[in-house]
């Protein structure tokens, strides 16, 4: 109101604009906010308004204002959330000047960083729920809102067709894709949520276009949000896709070709994959969204088609060029653990290919803060803000990254240094690197070079190494001793120049302390682990390393440091679990460690299934003639590649006589998938994998009681019966023999 009695109409700021105006008897600071409005479903009536600044959707444009204000004339910054990001110049006293209204409005639409945090689903998955967690979820999102993060609309561009099949596999089979077999039903052994669809399909475009106006309609009748896209992008996954003939007609011959997975049935219920060679994918895609944008074009005006530049369409069409009305997430070069200028030659090169198809609308969509190195320092400010700018520079309506992992103490630097440049992508990064130390005072020097040291780490590291368990391996490589000790003592000499300075200086780099001690624990659990797997040795040395590890994690009394609840979520999720270890410690708490067990079994191919009336769960049967290989590793890496079905592995061991009278085990680092144990010809424990109820038996410890079956003091046989069903399968981790102490 005051800005009206003023000659200044808020109504004409652009969305998310504010005004400041200085005048000589008030501060006026303004902006357009828009609440978010929940109608009774008749879109007319409201029953809710929310007008939270901190919730999603809104546009707290006056909260943006006045930051910006607090920004330019006292100089305040908020490097992290909490009172320790908090950088507020002291001043005797405020003095406004006068002077002509200023208006502040965003230069990229989309400005999202997403954020992890333990989620109910999460938390259903292993992820503990730590009490702060409310307050830390919070405070992000205050920091956010605080570095002017948010979005002008709505535009929904995500995995579009997860529900499809269980929706529409029953009545219309002939949306999905023709698989390797003839038939379109989706193999069993692959999630439902990445089922490919048949895009040369008319009735997939129909179902689309119908489904995108109820969505709309419905939409408009609730809320007033405003989505200004639906989503036609494939599900996640490279395998399936169809093999009509129409859908391989969309194909130009001439495209770079890939080979994809396909299955097929084999015995005892295994699915055998098999490779077929096509071209890639993205003219096929670009052809199906340029039907879907047609339609939409006529009958949803306003309305824009979401698609992926992404893993099967991440390369350029060769023919087909994007129509005006597709709106693309741009998930290219967005791996930063690579080679410093590695990511910003590879976006650069990939934006001009894809200008050249016609791309006009997009965004950049990187998975880049997915891709951190588990909580230990990882540094890419500098090429990640010259990457957005160059976007920018392009054309781009802004970002929305994946995802924020919340390790401020490790690589804070990285989420400051973007969300700054998303306001303002014109700002220098260098400029946004020397602010953010410039919160450390008199270190604010050193501190610059421990972050520079970290970014020159990258150029130890493998191009694009994505992949997140090939990471783990690769982590004690980089992150040696030697450089450990060298960053150490960067900030030892840091926390002395801090010693006369404030103390929340000397906290700040007391924090980032705490990185590399986190580093320095878990590097070495992941070097031993390693080493482990590898011999079958050190294993008492794992134990102590985790033990380590997790005494750390007791004692971190600063939940902004590491994101626990985050990274103790990893160290439970199956697949990456193993690497990890954390599983051994309640496995042998309060057990004795006696030894490992050979690493060389007896191997046997059990294509018939008829093991066990052959004997192989007992003495009876010769296995001098099988073969031996390693339960240290798959099958597939020891002779027997695209293995799926029943085999049988076979070891002897001798427990120490004076063993008797105690309770044993036998422990199994990991067997993939199914397994069946028998020791001496008795059953002692058996593991089945159920993709619903047990979908993580191939990566998670089997603890056998054996004290029944075994024999201390002569020799036992132990039989393993594994079946497989996809993937590398058998034992693949080291086995031990534990028992009660006495």
């Amino acid at each position: 109101r005051l800005a009206e009695q003023r000659g200044l109409r808020v109504a004409d700021l652009p969305i998310e604009g504010y005004l400041i105006h200085a005048m000589p008897d008030a501060l006026l600071i303004a902006g357009k906010d828009k609440p978010i409005l929940t109608y009774r479903g008749d879109g007319k009536t409201v029953a809710k308004t929310d007008d939270d600044p901190l919730a999603d959707f809104t546009h707290p444009a006056s909260l943006f204002g006045v930051c910006a204000w607090l920004e330019e004339e006292l100089g305040v910054r908020w490097i992290m959330p909490g009172k320790l990001g908090e950088v507020i110049p002291p001043r005797a006293d405020i003095a406004i000047t006068p002077v002509p209204p200023r208006i502040g409005k965003p230069a990229a639409a989309q400005r999202q960083i997403r954020f992890v945090d333990a989620t109910a689903a999460r938390q259903k998955k292993g992820a503990p729920q730590n009490a702060n967690l409310a307050q830390r979820v919070a405070e992000t999102r205050l920091w956010m809102r605080r570095q002017r993060l948010g979005r002008a609309g709505y535009f929904h561009v995500s995995h579009a067709f997860t529900k499809w099949w269980d929706t529409y596999s029953k009545d219309h089979p002939d949306y999905f894709a023709q698989q390797l077999d003839g038939t379109r039903q989706w193999p069993e052994c692959w999630p439902k949520e990445t089922v490919r669809l048949c895009v040369s399909n008319p009735a997939v475009v129909d179902q689309i276009i119908q489904n995108a106006k109820a969505a709309a309609a419905a939409q408009a009748r609730s809320s007033n949000l405003d989505y200004l896209a639906f989503s036609a992008c494939q599900n996640d996954g490279n395998c399936g896709w169809c093999l009509c003939d129409k859908c391989r007609a969309l194909d130009p011959p001439e495209a770079p070709k890939a080979l994809f997975p396909y299955v097929l049935k084999g015995k005892h219920g295994a699915w055998v994959e098999k490779k077929v060679e096509l071209p890639r994918l993205t003219d096929r895609y670009v052809h199906f969204w340029n039907e879907v944008a047609r339609r939409a074009e006529k009958e949803l005006p306003g309305q824009m088609v979401g698609v992926f530049a992404y893993g099967v369409t991440a390369s350029p069409p060769v023919r087909e060029r994007y129509a005006p009305n597709l709106i693309c997430a741009f998930v290219v070069a967005d791996c930063l653990i690579a080679p410093r200028g590695a990511g910003l030659a590879k976006l650069r090169d990939a934006v001009q290919k894809f200008y050249d198809a016609g791309l006009r609308n997009w965004y950049w969509r990187p998975n880049l803060m997915y891709y951190d190195m588990f909580g230990l320092p990882l540094i890419y400010a500098r090429e990640a803000g010259e990457m957005f700018q160059y976007a920018m520079s392009r054309g781009a309506i802004g970002v929305d990254i994946d995802s924020w992992q919340g390790h401020w103490a490790a690589d804070g630097i990285n989420v400051y240094v973007l969300a700054r440049l998303l306001w303002d992508p014109k700002r220098s990064v260098d400029s946004l690197i020397d602010e953010y130390c410039a919160a450390f005072g008199n270190a604010a020097p050193t501190v610059k070079l421990y972050f520079t040291r970290l970014e020159a780490m990258r150029d130890t590291m493998p191009p694009a190494l994505s992949d997140k368990r090939k990471r783990l391996t690769q982590i004690p490589d980089v992150y040696t001793p030697d450089v450990l000790d060298e960053l150490d003592a960067l900030l030892a000499k840091a926390a002395r120049q801090a010693a006369t300075d404030t103390p929340i200086v000397q906290q700040r780099v007391r924090f980032l302390g705490l990185a590399l001690q986190y580093a320095r624990l878990q590097r070495n659990v992941l070097d031993i682990n390693r080493r482990f797997n590898v011999t079958g040795q050190g294993f008492q040395d794992l134990l102590k390393a985790i033990q380590a590890r997790e005494d750390f994690y007791k004692t971190l009394s600063n939940p902004w440091a590491i994101n626990l609840d985050h990274l103790k979520w990893w160290e439970k999720e199956g697949k990456m679990s193993p690497y990890f270890a954390t599983h051994y410690l309640g496995m042998t708490a309060g057990k004795t460690v006696v030894a490992a067990l050979p690493q060389r079994w007896k191997f046997y191919l059990d294509l018939d299934n008829d093991g066990e009336k052959r004997n192989l769960t007992n003495g009876q049967f010769d296995d001098e003639p099988l073969v031996s290989i390693s339960v240290l590793d798959h099958w597939e890496n020891q002779g027997f590649p695209s293995l799926n079905g029943i085999a049988w592995y076979r070891a002897r061991f001798t427990p120490p006589a004076g063993l008797k009278g105690r309770k044993l085990y036998l422990c199994f680092g990991g067997v993939d998938e199914s397994c069946w144990i028998y020791v001496n010809g008795q059953k002692v424990a058996e593991s089945i994998y159920d993709k619903d109820t047990n979908p993580n038996s191939w990566t998670t410890p089997i603890l056998a009681d054996i004290t029944e079956a075994a024999k201390p003091g002569e020799e036992n046989l132990v039989s393993v019966r594994v079946r497989d069903v996809g993937g590398v399968g058998g034992i693949y981790r080291p086995v031990l023999l534990l028992a009660d102490p006495e």
